[in-house]
């Protein structure tokens, strides 16, 4: 190039990617590595098993320094075979161990369960299944067509064929996430905002007699939105299912959600249906009617940061009609809202409800982390008892809550060490390359469980510290850290744990 001859390179550094030769990753990975073994000297400086940093503290450490070192590009790199990522499994495990203070010979499964880490693989599905979502939800970037035409075959899977091998492992669709609202073009100073009535929120039902408010709602109804077309939406939803409705003089319609739904999506979803539908409609004046305070007032803010609450105000900004919101509180004996509750837990109940068919972005996330979770307890189920005790223990991936008193670092490391069942004195034989170590006083096998439950030696300190000695899973589960600290310390075993 203008007389200089360019230099041949096996490998480009580019945005923070290293892109080698054959785009197989390998330098990438190599350098991610070696990048992020330097960053875990910073936490293998202040985690000392007596000393160190509190764990809450390091695996904040731990997410700032290696895990999203580990998660920038992860969605590109993750397409190169197994066998070349699981060399970043080991930078993972390394950071988790020293944060939680898990002894060297600790199951990899079991550290990430009670540190309650995502394990590398499923971290890297739920990373990519996130962008694909992102992407569906902003289709005028242009990459959509990336993630929903098939590619062909190859030893290195494309994105496409990953991405949808991950949603039929888990069995989730992303192509029906309702896309981001763009940008109105009126700029907000002169957007007329949104009028929303909330006078009734001044009674409250508990203690107000509900003909009184149901008066005031009339009188409202009657001197404000006279000639007015009322609409009522309301939503429902259980465990297991969601549902909206909407109910007028003319007609009812009913709209089942996916469960995953949050309540306010589907009453959100609702009011923008209704102001479809009004567009359509012969009434120029529509009285939107809902029994969500968190939908109307979002929607009347001008402000807002909800995309459904901006899809509904683009709706109303771009029609001359009058379209007004008003709240109503729930379950007092208003007509129209009593008879939208009960559409509205049939809609959600009914097999025969059509399917509403748009999802927002932020449900589909929860969706997807909630079905990763899922998928890690799978994983975690088929461990075996013999092979990982804290299964035993613990039987879900489900975070436990944070011990009732503060203990300290050491303390820390002790209850992690004997709820995950690999400790000094049990496992250091493995290092020294020694036989198992066998309990002088029973001659069996020296392992948490004969030492917690079983051998009398321990007896005295067992009782002192209220060892619950039913299981194993009642003497290490949640609530117990001061009692196994308290056992450890009267044992005389805090040295060698």
């Amino acid at each position: 190039m203008q007389g200089n001859t360019l230099p041949n390179t096996r490998s480009l550094r580019l945005l923070g990617l290293t892109f080698d030769h054959k785009l197989n990753w390998k330098e990438h990975i190599k350098k991610l590595k070696a990048t992020s073994s330097k960053k875990l000297n910073i936490i293998k400086s202040v985690c000392h098993f007596k000393w160190g940093a509190d764990r809450k503290t390091l695996l904040i450490l731990y997410n700032s320094l290696i895990q999203s070192t580990l998660d920038y590009g992860s969605i590109i790199y993750s397409l190169t075979n197994q066998n070349t990522l699981k060399t970043l499994n080991i930078v993972q495990n390394a950071g988790i161990r020293m944060s939680i203070g898990a002894f060297k010979s600790s199951p990899v499964d079991s550290m990430m369960c009670e540190a309650h880490c995502l394990p590398f693989y499923i971290r890297q599905k739920y990373l990519i299944t996130k962008f694909a979502a992102k992407k569906m939800s902003t289709p005028q970037t242009g990459i959509i067509r990336t993630i929903s035409n098939p590619y062909h075959e190859h030893l290195l899977k494309p994105l496409y064929i990953k991405l949808h091998d991950i949603l039929e492992e888990i069995s989730f669709n992303i192509s029906n996430i309702k896309p981001k609202e763009t940008f109105s073009t009126i700029p907000p100073w002169n957007t007329n905002h949104i009028e929303a009535n909330t006078e009734l929120i001044k009674f409250n039902k508990h203690d107000t007699l509900h003909s009184l408010i149901i008066n005031t709602f009339y009188e409202i109804i009657n001197t404000e939105f006279k000639n007015y077309y009322h609409v009522y939406t309301d939503a429902s939803k259980t465990t297991y299912e969601t549902g909206f409705a909407i109910t007028h003089r003319d007609e009812n319609s009913l709209h089942k959600l996916d469960p995953f739904f949050s309540i306010y999506t589907a009453e959100t979803f609702a009011i923008l249906e209704t102001t479809l539908t009004a567009l359509s409609s012969n009434h120029d004046k529509v009285l939107i009617i809902s029994d969500s305070m968190s939908a109307v007032t979002s929607i009347a803010n001008v402000h807002t940061k909800c995309n459904l609450a901006q899809s509904i105000q683009n709706v109303i900004h771009s029609t001359d009609k009058s379209i007004k919101l008003m709240w109503v509180p729930s379950h007092i004996g208003i007509p129209g809202n009593e008879l939208s509750d009960e559409l509205a837990m049939k809609a959600a109940s009914s097999p025969d409800t059509k399917i509403y068919p748009h999802v927002t972005y932020d449900d589909a996330i929860r969706a997807l982390k909630s079905k990763l979770y899922s998928l890690w307890q799978n994983q975690w189920e088929k461990q075996t008892n013999q092979n990982n005790k804290f299964r035993h223990i613990k039987p879900s991936t489900i975070k436990w809550p944070d011990p009732p008193v503060k203990l300290t670092r050491h303390e820390e490391t002790m209850v992690t060490r004997v709820r995950i069942g690999h400790t000094r004195i049990i496992h250091s034989y493995l290092m020294r390359k020694e036989l198992k170590p066998m309990c002088e006083t029973c001659n069996s096998e020296l392992t948490v469980h004969h030492i917690f439950l079983e051998c009398p030696i321990y007896q005295n300190a067992r009782t002192k510290s209220n060892i619950n000695t039913t299981s194993l899973k009642d003497a290490l589960g949640p609530g117990q850290e001061k009692n196994i600290t308290n056992f450890i310390k009267m044992a005389h075993l805090t040295t060698n744990i």
